[in-house]
């Protein structure tokens, strides 16, 4: 399949990736690793199979929607927003990343990130574009930045 428009992607972007039973494959090996720590596991654990506010993943509503996930342009999943310091890459900008110039110290830096959609498709049997209702989702988050990296060049 081949895109209509000329729309290329952001720099990161979020899309629909998951059925509830494709995140559940997804994140159970991560929490039962424990590589992210036991405290995130729990919170996820709450989050998603608890009823905190999920339960279950969400599969009563499996057929309804996808959980969504972070992507960069290439197609390559991203885990998390941002990109880690790698040797060799100190000219480099990060495809995707927010940047904090210092420790958050005691306190916490406030993110809001707001994900906006405005959907057109067009299909066999339909004539012309058909709208989808636009929607607009988004939360608050404190971020708690304990270190910081200088690259100097």
């Amino acid at each position: 399949m081949a895109s209509t428009s000329t729309w290329t992607p952001p720099p990161c972007y979020y899309a629909p990736a998951y059925s509830p039973a494709q995140l559940q494959k997804k994140l159970e090996p991560i929490w039962e690793a424990g590589s992210t720590g036991h405290e995130w596991d729990l919170s996820q654990r709450h989050r998603y199979v608890n009823g905190e506010p999920y339960k279950d993943f969400n599969k009563k509503t499996a057929g309804e929607g996808y959980w969504w996930d972070s992507f960069i342009p290439d197609g390559k999943e991203s885990a998390r927003i941002g990109e880690a310091y790698a040797k060799g890459k100190a000219d480099e900008t990060p495809s995707c990343g927010v940047k904090y110039l210092r420790s958050s110290g005691d306190g916490a830096y406030a993110l809001k990130a707001t994900v906006t959609w405005k959907i057109n498709w067009t299909g066999t049997g339909v004539n012309g574009q058909q709208k989808l209702p636009d929607g607009q989702f988004g939360a608050d988050q404190d971020v708690i930045v304990q270190e910081i990296q200088s690259i100097n060049r």
